[in-house]
């Protein structure tokens, strides 16, 4: 396993889609991510059956419906007596054929009789739950309960009344209990309800968006019906979605459809098979319009089916047993499943436009269609899941009110899946095989929450369904592991449980506040909210935020996975470097779980168990408690904060004599702070874990900590954090602090001198002699500059800036969009530079430009550039020279040929081939002089820029860039993937993407253009996403060796990545020095 390349990628891939934090600076920081310009709500109808057969009795837990259980009904004298063994009938406590008294005992009032022929006798007690003695009981559940309770011969058995054995409770009851919770804790859909009308056809009982409070009304005050049309029901249904006048109903329908994206859902929950559900027209639009199908057996398939087999034996795909028997009878027609692919096939909106003047028919979202859920109630029903599989939803099924609530949350689960922004992604290996998970952070608004999803990785890139939701997953709110901090405790002791009575007066104090600082002595209960008690949420009468997930929202931080690492620190010398592959904390599974770490504007960070989800450990900065009075008021739906928004940093380290593993975060857009943890064993963290925390408060220079820290290795055996200040700090310079890894406390503060509102941005230690010891750290300014810190001397006050003096420090180099450089034209420089060895001398940075996280900046169309600049001084270096003649001694690239205009290109087959993407691009492939400083690539289109960080790969530079858009469909705007030769910046030799997704990389995937007035074949070098803005890339091996996958994520709804199959050869010798961090 290449163990290196994982850690590499893993601390690579560490950017993010910058939007921030509260700031009385100039850099006036936006509180909501800037690509989230107004949040789709899906539209999600609810349908409950109503039908008679709602009014059974809920099963006891240990009843099996498929067990035939010993008969215990009396064939009475006359015909009317009840039977359940022949026929496995219904009854209800007003239904004739109950014995209470004759041979054998009587019963008591009010209790029912059950007699065998042997002349045993049992009576029970049974609850009512519907009321009016009209709840149903099935003769096989009577059998059992009578088997199971009471007592033989004259003894009365016990009286079971209350309900403790037998469930007081009923189907219909439970569901519209279930429904009502559903609706309460899902504020941000747009839900809607249907029921059967009249015992033929269905209604519309409230639309989507309906508001909570009348949508519960309208549940209450469901009523029964007689039969079963679930078809007829799902019919209207996409009536309603159409915006078509009523089939069952009078008046016309307002479609809910509201934008061209807008995901539209139904959820079906039903305790039986159709009956009386044939009426379905044949001269519907969508029908009559496709030639090739017609209602109602939609999906042509009509298997052989017979009433005497119903339902032990029942075909995939049934139309049911029609023409014999009666349209009344179960199993009749079931045309359920045809309804549910005629709702997913046909486009539920086809002309006009939407909200934002956006075309119904734009070729991004060119059909609107509705994808199914179906729920069996007490039943298991090959329709259901035929209807389930055709609407490209699921099938669930559920027996009780608990199994119904955990199928309703499943199925909002994937429906939030679909519809909420993604943030960030990692992965638990770089080589793709059996077992590999896709981390997927994610968020939705009103209410915010976040999730932390699990894909597994399948063969080619593609994800396979959600193995789990972290957010789901949280233990009980009292049995969580969160801990904080306590800055006034003695050195060592500062670590606390997150519990009331662990707390400092202050961290009271702040908890005891609400948002307009007034002390109302709620703390315990907001502290109760943070850990997940949902007591005091506004559903329930009370003053705190509703939320659909008990997650905060996670925009910015990136996860990090830590598993079985080796990082090579093998190399280093002594007692450390000799110990380290037998004792570093990952070094066998068995030692420690896999983890997932990942920021929430909760503000914790969380650690997830990579393999189950389950969270393990949680951290609550001290800095944070100013800010979780937000969190938790209903306000902060529309008033969104950071709170802790950075992303971590794990590593091994050497402190105390013993191999650690420690966790560096930072609270991003959240504030000014960073703070350490010794994650080396997750199952035993305690307080004893948490380490330090560095803030404003210990140096105003700090900023909001948007940059992601570094760890390293020093010479002369220190292991530090390396955090550059960020913005907004009380000077507004941009400086470098190292701290130490083990204390927190501040070695060094390197200072560039260059301030106006200016901050230091994430910085990249490199070790360019290979021998595990970091030599310098890169980093760029808002201001442009690229600055060069060396860190080689053993002793910290020699630490400085590379070029100039100490008292004047000059950068490697300056970005500016043109020469001469002024202020008027820098580019901001707000990623990590990716640093690689030069094949003769020195390194190479690869960096763009570009900010993304105040206010102002979707607007921003100024051109950025994506940059490869040359570093020739080593540490052999005595006079190191800083590059001052700007782009004049750079070799410009450009962008010679776009296509964006549809997802078909002329490939060299000539022939348009449909490709995996949503446009392409190719660049020039201008040679580089080795006296040239580097090369650059302006990035064409206005307002396009690179805000996250770039991939080194075998050769490639691999980068992603950002288009901001304002369209509440746009995802924020749009994105492009580039592939490009990392020495000169042009066009690989080789095709890097397989187009025509034929599994090779060969000539068939060149692109036809013109260049110089003739037509040549050549790779193409970029590739547009079709997830919206793509925020940052993972790569992960092929098993073969042989060719990347990269998953580019975005900001759009659903699974958000791009999955580009692509090679880039093997590797030779060492590409990158940064192994390191």
């Amino acid at each position: 396993m290449h163990t290196l390349l994982r850690s590499r990628w893993l601390t690579l891939v560490g950017g993010a889609l910058l939007a921030a934090g509260p700031s009385a600076n100039a850099v006036t920081i936006a509180e909501t991510p800037l690509f989230v310009s107004g949040a789709v709500a899906p539209n999600v109808m609810l349908m409950i059956d109503n039908s008679g057969s709602m009014h059974n009795a809920i099963w006891a837990t240990a009843y099996n419906p498929a067990t035939t259980y010993t008969d215990w009904s009396l064939v009475n004298n006359g015909a009317s007596a009840w039977n359940a063994s022949t026929d496995v009938g219904q009854a209800n406590l007003l239904s004739s054929g109950w014995r209470t008294s004759g041979s054998g005992i009587d019963c008591p009032a009010g209790s029912v009789r059950g007699k065998k022929s042997n002349g045993n006798t049992r009576c029970l007690t049974l609850p009512d739950p519907a009321g009016g003695s009209t709840t149903q009981w099935d003769g096989n559940y009577l059998n059992y309960l009578f088997n199971t309770y009471g007592t033989t011969g004259s003894i009365i058995p016990f009286n079971l009344s209350t309900g403790a054995i037998i469930p007081n409770t009923y189907r219909f009851g439970v569901a519209k209990s279930v429904a009502d919770t559903f609706v309460v804790n899902n504020p941000s859909l747009r839900i809607g309800l249907s029921s059967f009308w009249n015992n033929e056809g269905g209604k519309i009982d409230a639309v989507c968006g309906t508001a909570t409070a009348t949508l519960r009304s309208k549940i209450t005050a469901m009523a029964f019906q007689g039969y079963t049309p679930l078809a007829e029901t799902y019919y209207e249904i996409t009536r309603y979605f159409r915006g078509m006048t009523g089939y069952f109903n009078g008046g016309t329908y307002t479609s809910p459809i509201q934008y061209r994206c807008q995901k539209n859902f139904v959820i079906m929950i039903t305790d039986g098979y159709p009956t009386k559900d044939t009426n379905i027209p044949t001269n519907d639009p969508a029908d009559t319009a496709d030639t090739t199908r017609s209602l109602p057996n939609w999906d042509k398939l009509a298997p052989t089916t017979t009433q005497a087999q119903f339902p032990n034996f029942l075909p995939p795909y049934s139309d049911g047993f029609q023409p014999s028997g009666s349209d009344g009878n179960e199993g009749y027609a079931m045309y359920l499943d045809d309804l549910a692919k005629f709702g997913n096939d046909v486009d539920l909106k086809t002309t006009g436009t939407d909200n934002e003047g956006g075309s119904y028919n734009d070729p991004a979202f060119l059909k609107q269609n509705l994808v199914t859920y179906t729920i069996g109630f007490a039943v298991s029903n090959q329709m259901l899941a035929d209807a389930a599989a055709y609407g490209k939803g699921t099938y669930y099924t559920a027996n009780n009110a608990a199994q119904l609530t955990t199928a309703l949350a499943a199925a909002v689960a994937d429906i939030k899946a679909r519809t909420s922004t993604v943030s960030s992604v990692t992965s638990n290996s770089t080589r793709l095989t059996g077992d590999s998970l896709l981390y997927q952070a994610k968020f939705s608004t009103v209410p915010w929450g976040g999730s932390l999803l699990a894909y597994p990785l399948l063969s080619g890139g593609a994800l396979g369904s959600i193995e789990w939701n972290a957010a789901d997953l949280l233990p009980a709110a009292g049995s969580r592991n969160i801990l904080t901090y306590n800055p006034t405790a003695s050195a060592g002791a500062r670590g606390r449980t997150f519990l009331w009575a662990s707390l400092s007066a202050a961290q009271q104090t702040e908890l005891n506040k609400n948002i307009g600082g007034t002390a109302d002595g709620q703390g315990q209960a907001r502290l109760d909210y943070l850990r997940g008690d949902r007591t005091n949420e506004t559903p329930n009468g009370q003053q705190f935020r509703t939320r659909d997930s008990m997650l905060g929202d996670i925009i910015n931080s990136d996860p990090t996975y830590v598993g079985a690492q080796n990082f090579g620190f093998n190399l280093l010398p002594g007692a450390e470097g000799s110990s380290y592959k037998s004792t570093r904390p990952g070094r066998a599974a068995a030692n420690r779980p896999t983890m997932v770490y990942v920021a929430s504007n909760d503000g914790m960070l969380h650690g997830f168990d990579g393999d189950t989800g389950v969270e393990r450990l949680a951290y609550m900065p001290n800095a944070v408690y100013p800010e979780l009075t937000f969190h938790v008021d209903p306000s902060y739906d529309n008033s969104h904060r950071y709170i802790n928004d950075g992303s971590p940093r794990a590593l091994d380290a050497y402190l105390d004599g013993s191999w650690k593993t420690i966790l560096v975060g930072s609270l991003g857009l959240g504030g000014k702070g960073v703070y350490a943890l010794n994650v080396s064993s997750p199952a035993t963290f305690g307080t004893g874990d948490v380490m330090w925390e560095f803030t404003s408060v210990d140096d105003s220079d700090l900023g909001d900590s948007m940059p992601q820290p570094a760890i390293a290795r020093l010479s002369g055996g220190k292991w530090v954090a390396i955090i550059s200040n960020g913005y907004n700090s009380a000077a507004g310079l941009a400086k470098l602090f190292v701290l130490d890894l083990k204390t927190g406390a501040k070695l060094a503060e390197i200072s560039t001198g260059v301030g106006g509102d200016n901050g230091l941005s994430s910085p990249t230690p490199v070790d360019v002699d290979g021998d595990r010891i970091a030599d310098y750290v890169y980093a760029g300014d808002l201001k442009g500059n690229m600055w060069k810190f060396d860190l080689t001397s053993t002793t910290a006050s020699n630490w400085k800036a590379s070029f100039g003096t100490v008292g004047t420090p000059i950068p490697l180099y300056t970005a500016c969009k043109a020469d001469p450089c002024t202020a008027a034209n820098r580019q901001p420089i707000t990623s990590a530079p990716e640093v690689g060895k030069h094949p003769t001398l020195g390194s190479v940075l690869y960096f763009g430009t570009g900010q993304y996280f105040a206010t102002g900046d979707n607007a921003a169309s100024g051109t950025q550039t994506f940059y490869a600049i040359r570093d020739r001084n080593g540490k052999e270096t005595t006079t190191p020279v800083a590059l001052t003649a700007g782009r004049a001694n750079l070799q410009a690239q450009t962008v010679i040929y776009e296509n964006t205009e549809q997802a078909f290109f002329q490939l060299v087959s000539d022939v348009e081939v449909q490709t995996n993407v949503a446009g392409v691009r190719v660049t020039s492939s201008n040679p580089v002089a080795d006296t040239k400083d580097g090369w650059f690539l302006n990035l064409p289109t206005a307002g396009e820029r690179q805000v996250s960080n770039s991939a080194l790969r075998n050769g490639k530079i691999i980068f992603t860039t950002i288009i901001p858009g304002g369209d509440a469909c746009s995802a924020g705007g749009e994105g492009w993937l580039m592939v490009l030769d990392a020495l000169a910046g042009g066009r690989p030799e080789a095709t890097p993407l397989d187009l025509n997704l034929d599994g090779t990389f060969d000539r068939q995937d060149f692109i036809t253009v013109t260049i110089a007035g003739e037509e040549v074949e050549v790779p193409a070098t970029g590739a547009k996403s079709e997830v919206g803005m793509v925020d940052q890339m993972l790569l992960i091996s092929e098993d073969d060796g042989e060719s990347d996958i990269y998953k580019a994520c975005g900001t759009n709804d659903g699974a958000g990545c791009d999955g580009y199959i692509a090679t880039t050869g093997q590797a030779q010798g060492r590409q990158s020095w940064r192994e390191v961090d």
